[in-house]
């Protein structure tokens, strides 16, 4: 059936748009139950709209390709805005990082600015 979204595909794009961030962080961030993004990524449901943006935003792709698999070089006019001002998408590594980062006690994120500082003064 034309125009008819395959739900498995739709799934297998989720998955690898998630990356690896687990199903409960992703569920978490994106305002959904865990339960409905592993159902998503099995195909077994249709993603709702906040998991879509989220997801869509984290991968800078479009819904459209999500959901079809069209056009997967094409990305939203805000996207393609944000990566021209800001540079590409972070790495997932560097993600990991400033995932870390976050989880800190704020004395360890106080000594990470101080060393980044110094860093910075030594290359000016």
């Amino acid at each position: 059936m034309p125009g008819a979204v395959n739900l498995a595909e739709v799934g297998s794009r989720l998955k690898k748009l998630r990356g690896d961030v687990s199903q409960e962080a992703a569920a978490a961030e994106a305002g959904v139950s865990q339960d409905m993004v592993s159902r998503c990524e099995r195909g077994m449901a249709y993603p709702p709209p906040n998991y879509l943006f989220w997801i869509a935003a984290r991968g800078f792709v479009t819904v459209d390709w999500i959901l079809t698999g069209r056009n997967p070089d094409q990305y939203s006019k805000a996207v393609a805005d944000v990566q021209k001002k800001y540079g590409p998408p972070m790495a997932p590594a560097d993600r990991g990082l400033v995932e870390a980062y976050r989880k800190a006690p704020v004395e360890t994120q106080q000594v990470i600015r101080l060393l980044l500082k110094l860093e910075k003064a030594k290359g000016d």
